[in-house]
């Protein structure tokens, strides 16, 4: 593997979600289209238009129109409270300037306002959905930024505030384990965890996300000696070549799930990991989520 591709493995390992994905690029790839249709409507080539707007637009059109659109696009890829908002700040303004360009325009025909109008309104409803929404507003659903979790089998103290008791930890990563105990926990159920691994010993406060047939998933909410040093153990899990808990897919594997997903009415929107799967979270859920 080279070492860019190293880097988009790493960037990808959980891949964003694909429809969100086609809509940045649209976004990224906007101010050439723009000027290529431009250029067209004024039978002129791509390049002397681009060269007339440079010399005649101020610089505000050419911000709005080529500059806007590529950081907008690069925005929605951030996944954050202010890129959602930017994009729809953006949406709005550009459908208004739009049906402007149309009524003043003789040479925007028909069909072309209708087919641009038409992307930005079908664009804003699309991240008005609760499910495209959410993956903005709220960080526990963006799967794809979890850490990776790895097979292990780490013999651990469990203890509870009325037990002391044995298990396992079945897979681990930098936020939270896979526990299985025989202790009935319930969700959001906090304890201590004490093991040792590679020579170093831990004790970890941690709360219970869910349980399943597999057992309980948690994350960690305090560790000892450091986050630091747990992650440093991650690493040597990963240069001693322990399995990770699920393979995961290189970007043309994803793709090509995503598409055959879409065929079957599937993956329009982002589609969050099952809780069979989701077992560990790299960052805790406040109390609220719980």
């Amino acid at each position: 593997m080279t070492s860019t591709e190293s880097l988009l493995h790493n960037e990808y390992m959980r891949v964003r979600p694909w429809p969100i994905i086609i809509i940045a690029l649209i976004h990224i790839l906007a101010p050439f289209f723009n000027i290529y249709f431009s250029a067209q409507l004024n039978h002129v080539t791509f390049f002397d238009y681009s060269e007339y707007l440079i010399l005649n637009n101020n610089f505000l059109e050419n911000l709005f129109w080529f500059f806007l659109p590529f950081i907008t696009g690069l925005s929605i890829l951030k996944f954050r409270k202010w890129s959602y908002f930017l994009l729809l700040s953006f949406t709005t303004m550009t459908t208004i300037l739009f049906f402007y360009e149309w009524l003043t325009s003789p040479k925007l025909p028909l069909q072309t306002f209708l087919f641009l109008e038409s992307i930005n309104v079908i664009i804003f409803a699309y991240f008005l959905l609760p499910s495209v929404r959410n993956v903005y507003l709220k960080a526990s659903l963006r799967w794809w930024e979890q850490k990776p979790r790895y097979l292990v089998d780490i013999p651990v103290l469990v203890e509870t505030k009325t037990a002391t008791t044995t298990g396992s930890i079945r897979n681990i990563s930098e936020g939270g384990a896979l526990l299985e105990s025989s202790v009935n926990f319930s969700r959001g159920d906090i304890f201590d965890l004490s093991f040792e691994f590679f020579q170093k010993k831990f004790k970890m406060t941690v709360q219970v996300v869910f349980k399943g047939a597999e057992g309980f998933g948690t994350f960690f909410t305090k560790v000892h000696p450091s986050q630091n040093e747990l992650n440093k153990l991650i690493d040597q899990l990963a240069v001693q070549g322990y399995p990770l808990r699920t393979e995961l897919p290189t970007l043309k594997e994803s793709f090509v799930a995503w598409a055959k997903g879409v065929s079957r009415g599937k993956g329009l929107t982002p589609e969050p990991e099952s809780q069979s799967n989701v077992v560990v979270r790299s960052s805790p859920k406040t109390q609220k989520d719980l």
